[in-house]
């Protein structure tokens, strides 16, 4: 919202009369004043909020107390902010309001008075003391700035040797969490050293085991063929003595029934003698 005075002060003082309340088919403006759409506009003095129910066109110029001239523009916003005159003038007519009809308020019958123009040697004289005030101000901005750009660098100073100490404190900091870091890593790995060597020694024992195990198996089935050759030979020597066996009893069964034949030959016959030879040729 802006800020600031109308024609002369009065409008932003509220010093306007009430609008009128409309009716149907009521025209809304009077003595060519719109107020189809009322503005909203707050003091800069008094953080009074007016609303301008009868007030000129947007083109219509503002007069300040110190005699310049602007549009409803934000530049009328900056001028009362910092103008010393119309503050004191904002001031005294609110100590001192107008009467009901004087220029500026109102007639009371809707239509706005307009004050006469000041005269031209006071409106130079206001432009002047408008022109000392805006030069005072100048300094003092300037002296602001001046105030302002040496505290900046104290304060641009003093933040910077706290980002540098902060800085420094962080990476030393920072530093001693990433030497901390890697000696648990090489800790770590280490330990993961010492339980794989623990792994492959295991494996060194166990491959050991199966070894002797293998050599012990192999042990085994030498003896046991050993064993199986002695057997086969064993069994050979078996046979070959039933064999020879057989064929001596054999022989004996022979012998003896040539016995019993001659046996029988000379019980008949003294005289028949026959050798086991002989009669085995005989046969």
């Amino acid at each position: 919202m802006p800020r600031g005075a109308c024609t002369y002060g009065y409008c932003a003082l509220g010093l306007l009369p009430p609008a009128e309340p409309k009716t149907k088919n009521q025209k809304n403006h009077v003595a060519g004043y719109h107020v189809d759409n009322p503005i909203k506009f707050m003091c800069g003095y008094t953080d009074r909020q007016v609303t301008f129910s009868r007030i000129p066109t947007k083109h219509m110029d503002f007069v300040c107390y110190c005699g310049l001239t602007f549009t409803l523009n934000s530049s009328i916003h900056r001028h009362y902010h910092y103008c010393a005159v119309a503050r004191d003038a904002a001031l005294n007519a609110i100590a001192h309001p107008p009467p009901p009809g004087a220029g500026g308020a109102g007639d009371g019958n809707g239509v706005i008075v307009a004050p006469a123009p000041p005269s031209t040697a006071l409106v130079v004289a206001e432009r002047s003391v408008g022109s000392i005030l805006e030069e005072k101000l100048i300094e003092q901005h300037q002296a602001f700035l001046e105030t302002f750009t040496g505290q900046s660098a104290k304060l641009v100073e003093s933040m910077t040797q706290s980002q540098l100490s902060f800085l420094n404190t962080f990476t030393a900091s920072y530093a001693e969490q990433a030497v901390a870091h890697q000696r648990s890593i090489a800790e770590h790995n280490r330990l993961a050293l010492e339980e794989q060597r623990t792994a492959l020694e295991e494996q060194r024992a166990a491959i050991e085991m199966q070894r002797a195990a293998v050599e012990e198996q192999r042990v085994f089935y030498n003896r046991h063929q050993n064993n199986q050759a002695e057997i086969m030979a064993e069994q050979k020597l078996t046979r070959d003595e039933v064999r020879n066996l057989m064929s001596l009893k054999r022989d004996r069964s022979f012998t003896l029934e040539v016995s019993e034949r001659a046996l029988k030959g000379l019980q008949s016959d003294p005289s028949y003698m026959v050798s086991p030879c002989q009669d085995d040729e005989d046969m």
